[in-house]
């Protein structure tokens, strides 16, 4: 079977794409995490290369935290990859709408690396427009132009920390996760995923307070199962009605 080609003239559109509003969140944040390298007392190549190796900010915070907290490399990697865990339904969920028979396996696995909550977004944004053959050049660019200038943001945060307050620093890596909460709501198809945010949010405001080690991953899927399980049985009933 002859394989279908991949459109790389979608590679520069990607590349393109990555000065969009997204961009420029994601910048304020690594230039935080930079800061944030820097008062743990590592150095600019280590925070470089958790950047690069990592690739996505929870976790690179999770992990400079507890190196510089003194955990050992086990404990830290474990640390990391809970975080990382919640990654993987959004990998599961783009990968087979751009994905060929016949094409080398690196491809598919450098996307998924590139594969974070900004990456996300753009995706559920411009794939509905985009012929199958584009999508995957258009990730790789993306993917590559975020992660080439996040490095460059993280040096400038390095330098930058001696002048930029701890609680501005931790600002700034707030922003990403505030962008993706608001990405999520813009992008919603339907109630449920109204719903299920809304809940979990509620969870999560609660949980913090009694089981503040897993309050996210457990506030995360009751608040998905439950909402999942609500929009199933009103569907159930408008069906029999």
């Amino acid at each position: 079977m002859t394989k279908r080609p991949f459109d790389w003239g979608a590679f520069g559109r990607g590349v393109k794409a990555s000065l969009c509003t997204g961009g420029v969140v994601l910048s304020g944040s690594f230039i935080g995490y930079g800061a944030l390298v820097k008062a743990s007392g590592l150095g600019v190549s280590e925070g470089l290369f958790i950047t690069i190796v990592v690739w996505a900010l929870p976790g690179q915070v999770v992990l400079v935290s507890t190196l510089a907290a003194g955990a050992g490399i086990a404990g830290a990697a474990a640390a990391v990859t809970l975080t990382a865990v919640r990654l993987m339904p959004m990998v599961v969920a783009i990968m087979p709408e751009m994905r060929f028979k016949g094409h080398p396996r690196w491809l598919y696995f450098l996307v998924a690396h590139f594969t974070a909550a900004t990456v996300w977004l753009e995706a559920r944004r411009v794939f509905p427009s985009m012929d199958q053959s584009e999508r995957l050049p258009y990730m790789v660019g993306l993917g590559s132009a975020f992660m080439t200038t996040m490095c460059v943001m993280t040096v400038v945060g390095y330098q930058l920390a001696g002048f930029l307050p701890v609680v501005l620093a931790a600002c700034l890596i707030f922003l990403t996760p505030c962008y993706f909460l608001l990405g999520l709501l813009a992008s919603a198809q339907d109630r449920l995923d109204i719903v299920s945010m809304v809940l979990g949010g509620g969870l999560f405001a609660i949980l913090h307070h009694v089981l503040p080690q897993f309050d996210m991953l457990i506030a995360g899927l009751a608040g998905g199962t439950v909402a999942f399980m609500v929009m199933r049985l009103s569907r159930r009933r408008k069906d029999d009605e």
